[in-house]
């Protein structure tokens, strides 16, 4: 569970840790060392920039996106 009560939320044996992008980082960064490579800053900058970039347009991303995979409900001006 996330410190604040919240998802997402994680637990590795003693690590518990939350927020999306920190999680994809930790199990990167300890089971697939390839993905995060902390010896590459530029990648590792490319890789934290989408990251945060994402956080940015996923409110308005949620809203087409939910409906279609029936998350929530379909608002009648994506219907037309």
């Amino acid at each position: 569970m996330h410190a604040y009560g919240q998802m997402p939320g994680m637990t590795d044996g003693d690590v518990k840790i939350g927020e999306s992008t920190a999680i994809l980082r930790y199990v990167a960064m300890k089971y697939n060392q390839s993905a995060y490579p902390v010896d590459d800053e530029a990648r590792c900058g490319r890789i934290d920039y989408a990251c945060d970039s994402w956080s940015r347009v996923y409110k308005a991303f949620s809203k087409v996106v939910y409906p279609i995979f029936g998350f929530m409900p379909m608002r009648a001006r994506f219907l037309a």
